[in-house]
């Protein structure tokens, strides 16, 4: 399901950019709403492969009797702990799925505060202005 979302999100981002270039070709304005809305798929793009990339890391497809989140574990480690079975973990009111929910909103608010820099469909991952760099920062955090 998490790589068919995020190839999904993926595919119709490039769908609606083209749709945006080509009324652009014509007009030389083209569509804020296709380009905006093309912006913000490719943010939901990585969302979903961060999450993936989150659970792969906390053990997603090791069988579940070697890794267990031990009772003693902290808040930190029983979220990410969470992402064992990520599925059933977002299907509740747990810290795992606010923590998922909030990597959502994460890259969603970024890639509106890179266009408010510039337009164009890249910005999200121009590493010029402040979104981008938070971005970066962003995605290292959740590497470590």
């Amino acid at each position: 399901f998490w790589v068919m979302a995020a190839a999904a999100c993926d595919s119709l981002s490039s769908l609606f950019e083209v749709v945006h270039l080509s009324v652009y070709a014509h007009d030389g304005i083209g569509s804020y709403f296709l380009d905006a809305i093309s912006a913000h798929l490719e943010a939901l793009c990585d969302s979903f492969l961060a999450l993936l990339l989150l659970a792969l890391g906390a053990g997603w497809t090791v069988p579940s009797d070697v890794l267990s989140v031990q009772q003693n574990a902290s808040a930190l480690q029983q979220m990410l702990g969470g992402l064992q079975s990520p599925f059933g973990a977002m299907t509740k009111f747990t810290p795992t799925a606010l923590f998922s929910v909030g990597i959502f909103c994460a890259h969603v608010v970024l890639a509106q505060w890179g266009r408010m820099y510039n337009d164009d469909f890249d910005s999200y991952h121009d590493l010029e202005h402040l979104p981008g760099k938070l971005l970066m920062l962003f995605r290292t955090v959740l590497g470590l």
